[in-house]
């Protein structure tokens, strides 16, 4: 396992991530809503992820300037240590999430995804387990679906 460590700084590391990651979700949601000609932005599904991509951009900007201030010695670095399979379970579990989707809806979905993920890290009480992603995904929901009327699948 000790391969896998590496020396870093953990906010230039972190800013990197999340700039690749707020440039795939705005041209994710630019294309697919250009795809869908009958649809105006402010009714648009694709509108959030836009608005949310926007503050991680800026997030990771905020992160790199820290980074690049942060003056580390090198007694101070840390090591990383990845957890393949974590990670593996995670964007699996991802994936199913988004095409199970089309099947059952966004809110059983959501509840089965999130029960799904708080049992795999750790969480056994299965009344929480229950009252989290049931609220969650049902306030999701409700704010976006109904109050704010963004399509949802």
């Amino acid at each position: 396992m000790e391969k896998y460590k590496m020396k870093y700084n953990n906010n230039i590391l972190e800013s990197i991530i999340f700039f690749i990651s707020s440039l795939l979700l705005l041209a994710y949601s630019v294309f697919n809503h250009y795809n869908n000609k009958n649809i105006i932005w402010k009714t648009s599904p694709y509108l959030f992820p836009v608005m949310i991509s926007i503050i991680v951009f800026f997030l990771s900007l905020s992160l790199f300037n820290i980074g690049i201030k942060e003056k580390m010695q090198e007694g101070d670095r840390k090591k990383l240590n990845i957890h393949f399979k974590d990670v593996a379970v995670t964007i699996l579990s991802t994936v199913v999430y988004y095409n199970m989707m089309g099947f059952t809806g966004f809110v059983i979905a959501t509840i089965l995804f999130l029960s799904i993920l708080f049992f795999y890290f750790g969480e056994r009480r299965i009344w929480l387990i229950v009252v989290m992603s049931t609220g969650v995904s049902t306030g999701i929901y409700v704010l976006f679906s109904i109050f704010l009327k963004v399509m949802l699948t």
